[in-house]
C-alpha cells in the first residue's frame, strides 16, 4: 500500500497519514515510481496506490490521472499491461480522514492549505506545482525538476467510496488490507 499525499510540505508537516509520502509534482512521481518501477516478489501481491490531497478534488485526481497517463504511455505498445493498476482516491481527502479519526495521523494535527500562516509558501508552491504540469519524462530531466524542488521549499480516476471504513479501520496500516 502507497499512500501518496499531494499536499504542498508544509500541510503534510501539519499532519499527515503516517504511512504517506508526499509528492504534489509530476517530476517527484516519475522520479519515485518510473525511473525504477517498483516489482513484486510474490505475483500474488498486488501494488495498491491511494492518492489524496486536502479534500482530493484538485491536486490528487491531477496526480492520479499524471501517473495512469504516464504509466499507459509506457506500456502502449502492451496495452493493457501496466506497472501500477490499482490507483484510488481518498474520498474527501486529508480532511474526511482527519474528522473520521486522528489515530493515523502524524503530528495529530491539520494544517489547511490556506493557513494564513504559510500564505507566501503557499502561493510559491502553486506556482511551482503549475509549472510542474507541464513536465513529461520525453521532455526534461527529471534530476534538474527535483532539485528546483528541494531547493525552493523551504523547510483512470477511481474514487475509493469506502475509503475511510477500508484503509484506515485497522491499527497497522501496512497490513489492514488483505488482497488474496
Amino acid at each position: 500500500l502507497h499512500v501518496i499525499d499531494c499536499r504542498y510540505p508544509y500541510e503534510y508537516d501539519g499532519g499527515h497519514i503516517s504511512i504517506a509520502k508526499n509528492f504534489f509534482t509530476r517530476p517527484q512521481v516519475y522520479q519515485e515510481y518510473f525511473r525504477s518501477p517498483i516489482k513484486l516478489n510474490d505475483p500474488s501481491k498486488r501494488i495498491v496506490f491511494v492518492f489524496h490531497c486536502e479534500f482530493s478534488s484538485e491536486r490528487a485526481p491531477s496526480l492520479l490521472r499524471y501517473m495512469r497517463s504516464e504509466d499507459r504511455n509506457i506500456h502502449a505498445h502492451n496495452y493493457p499491461a501496466l506497472h501500477y493498476p490499482e490507483l484510488y482516491l481518498l474520498e474527501g481527502g486529508y480532511k474526511a480522514l482527519f474528522e473520521h479519526s486522528t489515530e493515523f495521523c502524524t503530528p495529530n494535527f491539520y494544517r489547511t492549505m490556506l493557513d494564513e500562516q504559510f500564505q507566501e509558501q503557499c502561493r510559491q508552491f502553486r506556482s511551482f506545482s503549475k509549472q510542474s504540469e507541464k513536465f513529461t519524462c520525453l521532455k526534461e530531466d527529471v534530476s534538474d525538476v527535483i532539485e528546483t524542488i528541494q531547493t525552493n521549499s523551504r523547510r483512470t480516476r477511481t474514487t475509493l467510496r469506502s475509503s475511510l471504513s477500508l484503509c484506515f479501520t485497522s491499527t497497522s496500516l501496512e497490513n489492514q488490507i488483505d488482497f488474496s
